[in-house]
């Protein structure tokens, strides 16, 4: 049989239909990212198409079941169907597993589109056997496939939802096990993060993320395959990335300083991406956080600010100083009636309440 070059898309774990809950004020933040999904999905295809690509592998959470809606899922026929040059194989997971939806997916699709079914099978594509399987509940925790032996005069792919660890109930998944089958490739989802699992085994992670447990750069897999060989590239295609920083103000006193010292970790991302900022370390009395949040919001719609500084005060200066007073008095029965969470925002209440100027900071 002849050897032929071939270009894959592998993508998974897209979520169409997935809520988002920002709390921005400004334009329905949910709804935008909502429809940037859709948007991303699309381009993924455009590039696979300027690319030369004709096969799509999508291993898993194409959408989610309890949020896809009937029109939602006209409008991906119509993608599919726009995209005719390539086919598509779908091995469905457990956001996305068998069910009504599935049906009338099939059932309206075109020709170039396969949802795999609840058993292991293969469909052939020139000199390429793709074989698949879809879920048909929530959870596996085991491997109910038995797999048979693969003719290896064709290159064999297997597309599956699954996980890489044996103790999870997301259909546990032995690697090395398929690998010494004779898979040429394994095209896998359920994973979030792009990760390679074993020498031919790859997650490409989510196309899009979809909270802060999906940092750093997001999109999908170009495989292109010579014969059995597969050379596999990893390409960014997500509009926006979630950010995760952590930012120790314990040596800044005054705003200023705080927006400079920001500023500079700010510089590559962009003003449209998702920020979790935790301030951190001892937290002098003249910064101004609600301010340095009213102040980010204006360029960062989309940013969080965790305060997890604890005061710049010498508590057991302030308290031998106000032993006799309500000052002591408040602060000694906050440290000795409640836990360090409840301390930390009756330590700021006190404060807010009471006038200690600067001499009690360290």
């Amino acid at each position: 049989m002849l050897e032929n070059k071939i270009k894959i898309l592998h993508i998974a774990d897209v979520h169409l239909g997935r809520d988002f809950n920002f709390s921005s004020k400004k334009v329905n933040e949910s709804q935008v990212r909502k429809e940037e999904i859709w948007d991303s999905f699309e381009k993924s295809l455009s590039f696979a198409e300027d690319e030369g690509v004709e096969i799509v592998l999508i291993p898993g959470d194409l959408y989610d079941n309890d949020k896809i809606t009937k029109s939602n899922l006209d409008r991906l026929s119509f993608i599919f169907e726009k995209f005719s040059k390539m086919r598509f194989y779908i091995s469905l997971g457990n956001h996305d597993h068998l069910s009504p939806k599935s049906d009338y997916l099939k059932k309206i699709s075109s020709n170039n589109v396969h949802i795999f079914s609840d058993f292991l099978e293969y469909r052939e594509y020139k000199n390429i056997r793709i074989y698949g399987f879809s879920w048909d509940r929530v959870e596996y925790q085991k491997n109910p496939l038995r797999f048979i032996d693969l003719d290896k005069s064709y290159t064999n792919i297997l597309s599956i939802h699954g996980t890489d660890s044996s103790l999870s109930d997301y259909l546990p998944l032995d690697i090395k096990y398929l690998e010494d089958l004779g898979f040429d490739y394994i095209a896998l989802g359920h994973i979030h993060q792009p990760k390679k699992a074993g020498r031919l085994s790859y997650y490409p992670g989510c196309l899009e993320p979809l909270s802060f447990n999906n940092l750093g750069p997001h999109g999908g897999l170009l495989v292109e395959f010579s014969g059995k060989e597969a050379k596999v590239d990893f390409i960014k295609m997500a509009q926006r990335s979630y950010y995760d920083l952590d930012f120790d103000v314990s040596e800044i006193s005054a705003n200023k300083d705080l927006f400079k010292g920001l500023m500079k970790i700010f510089t590559d991302i962009k003003r449209t991406d998702i920020i979790r900022l935790n301030l951190l370390g001892r937290k002098s009395k003249n910064l101004d956080f609600e301010e340095l949040e009213t102040i980010l919001k204006r360029d960062y719609s989309l940013i969080y600010i965790v305060d997890k500084t604890s005061p710049k005060i010498n508590f057991q200066r302030l308290l031998a100083a106000n032993k006799d007073n309500i000052i002591g008095r408040y602060f000694d029965y906050v440290f000795n009636n409640y836990d360090e969470k409840d301390q930390r925002q009756l330590v700021k209440i006190g404060l807010e309440s009471f006038d200690l100027g600067d001499s009690y900071e360290d």
